[in-house]
């Protein structure tokens, strides 16, 4: 009987031939020697690889968030470490980390990910509107299958999120905004710390008072901003 160490060895072996002879076809093509017709194919061929590959990552990236691998190979954070080997930043690889563990957590999109068909965009569009409206999943899933465009697709996202919205009580709307609240602050290459948060409304109550409008907002006129708009400095 294989033990779950043979899957993994497996699993990864085979991974890497795949990957090799991938590169070996990129190393060796010759574009120009081909037709029109012929590279239209070869590229859709690339597509469906790049497909298959973000969703291997999104299956197999929650693991490696939860046992904390991502540090032996010298990473500060998970967010840090898939940004190296997926060579994008760390705000991108942190909106897939975020996607894939959402995924996680739902049959129907984990079923598709092993189907190896989703884009790391589709399934960021899917799982962002399953966490506001879990019953879209499916429907989200037939438009991707039926080849529909990523505008089509976040369209209908958009439509079915603001459909539940409007569904949902005041106290449910509190706890969803509470569940994604957040504070994250970086450092600035030219001077200075740039940073975003997530709150209620109850909680920016407390914490409006000691803010200011900053120099640029004196004299604006009232309804010349949206209130849902603030822009403001930290009291001297």
């Amino acid at each position: 009987m294989r033990t779950t160490k043979d899957l993994g060895d497996h699993l990864e072996q085979a991974l890497d031939c795949t990957v090799r002879t991938i590169q070996r076809l990129v190393r060796t093509a010759a574009p120009g020697s081909v037709s029109g017709d012929q590279a239209r194919r070869v590229v859709d061929l690339f597509a469906q690889a790049e497909r298959a590959a973000a969703s291997g990552i999104a299956l197999f990236s929650p693991v490696v968030v939860e046992s904390g691998s991502f540090a032996k190979a010298g990473h500060g954070s998970a967010a840090e470490w898939l940004g190296a080997v997926s060579g994008s930043s760390a705000g991108a690889a942190r909106a897939r980390l975020a996607a894939a563990g959402r995924a996680a957590g739902d049959r129907a999109l984990t079923e598709a990910l092993h189907e190896g068909d989703l884009s790391a965009a589709q399934l960021k569009v899917v799982s962002e509107t399953a966490a506001t409206a879990p019953e879209s999943t499916g429907d989200l899933l037939d438009l991707v299958t039926k080849g529909a465009s990523h505008q089509e697709l976040s369209d209908t996202a958009a439509r079915l999120k603001a459909a539940a919205r409007s569904r949902e009580s005041e106290r449910a709307r509190r706890a969803r905004v509470h569940q994604c609240r957040h504070l994250r602050a970086h450092q600035r290459p030219e001077g200075g710390i740039r940073g975003e948060f997530v709150c209620d409304e109850v909680a920016w109550a407390r914490v409006a008072p000691g803010s200011k409008p900053t120099p640029g907002d004196a004299g604006r006129r009232p309804g010349k901003k949206s209130p849902s708009t603030h822009t403001a400095s930290m009291r001297s």
